[in-house]
């Protein structure tokens, strides 16, 4: 009894704190991105992964270039398999749960000149120019001269 409640109050714990770490608004791409690889341990390898046997239809396969095959096949037709459980859907079924769009609307913060001044400011004189071919030190000179 204990070690279930353990359990139940461990996984709420855990469900809690990375809903907190991944809801928070502070988030830049970066830290998220952080967030998951410490999550999922993508940075660290903790053991192996080898897996010495796999049960199919039965029979326990042991060697590894079979258990990677079965593997294979499985991810490779995982989309294939899904896509007849489900039900076919009309194109226009996403309406039904959608609200109508504002169409020719768009909102944007009003920019003061002092904030696209300081971007200008932080843009580095090594990186390469954009499309229309000006070079960061070139738009930071124009800046200037214009004030």
């Amino acid at each position: 009894m204990y070690r279930r409640l353990h359990k139940k109050l461990t996984t709420e714990a855990k469900k809690s704190y990375y809903k907190e770490l991944f809801d928070s608004g502070i988030n830049s791409v970066k830290q998220l991105w952080n967030n998951l690889n410490h999550m999922v341990s993508l940075g660290k390898k903790k053991g192996s992964n080898l897996i010495p046997k796999l049960l199919l239809n039965n029979i326990y396969i042991e060697d590894t270039k079979q258990i990677s095959d079965y593997f294979n096949i499985y991810f490779c037709t995982i989309g294939v398999n899904l896509q007849h459980t489900l039900k076919q859907c009309n194109a226009d079924d996403f309406k039904a749960y959608l609200p109508n769009s504002v169409k020719d609307s768009m909102y944007c913060a009003p920019v003061t000149k002092d904030e696209i001044l300081k971007i200008i400011t932080k843009l580095k004189n090594n990186k390469s120019p954009g499309p229309e071919c000006l070079t960061p030190k070139i738009t930071k000179i124009c800046c200037w001269c214009d004030n």
